[in-house]
């Protein structure tokens, strides 16, 4: 069935007296019973080729409901998805599983930086350092590693007092000592931590029901 401006532009077309479509090229006789592409081949084989404004591209008769984009449900999905990147790569350095990161390869952004430095910037050694030594377990249990970077800067909080009250007296051997006595120190205040915790939840208890 044809619409109003179908039936419009229909009208404003040419037709020979039996109603064919012919072809639009001074002296040429043939005619056709569409307007189609058999039409638009005999005018372009003339020379020069005929141009004219096809006047059957038609817009629709029902144009498409377009419905606005929900910014709200967009910026939640976006904020999930760096979410959900970010706590994989937590549990993989939790877990001490390296590699975990760069199954996310639709993440482009962080896993492109950390292929780069496995597959271009570093040498096979380093790439493989940088793949399986990113976190450290200083409890010696299943799921406790924690980041290497955040260790370092906790042993760097540890030795730089340490070397700073050493005044004048700061020599290699010194720093060493310092440096060595580090594991037995964090050693020393994981057992108080241990002995004190069971106490302070019975304090805290106690002052909780008074």
């Amino acid at each position: 069935m044809l619409t109003e401006q179908e039936k419009d532009i229909l009208e404003q077309q040419e037709l020979t007296p039996e109603e064919r479509f012919p072809c639009r090229f001074p002296g040429c006789n043939r005619s056709f019973k569409y307007n189609g592409k058999s039409r638009r081949t005999c005018e372009l084989s003339h020379e020069p080729p005929v141009q004219v404004d096809d006047p059957t591209q038609l817009t629709p008769s029902t144009p498409k409901e377009t419905k606005p984009g929900d910014d709200v449900f967009n910026y939640n999905c976006a904020l999930m998805t760096d979410s959900f990147l970010f706590f994989n790569f937590l549990d993989g350095i939790k877990e001490g599983y390296g590699a975990d990161g760069s199954h996310s390869t639709e993440y482009a952004l962080e896993c492109l930086y950390q292929f780069f430095l496995v597959h271009a910037l570093l040498s096979p050694r380093g790439g493989e350092w940088f793949v399986w030594n990113q976190s450290v377990n200083n409890i010696g249990k299943k799921g406790t590693n924690t980041p290497l970077d955040e260790a370092t800067e906790h042993s760097n909080n540890f030795t730089k007092p340490g070397i700073k009250n050493l005044g004048p007296y700061v020599t290699k051997k010194a720093v060493q000592r310092l440096a060595y006595s580090e594991s037995l120190t964090a050693l020393i205040l994981g057992n108080l931590d241990e002995t004190i915790k069971p106490i302070y939840m019975l304090l805290l208890g106690f002052f909780i029901i008074f």
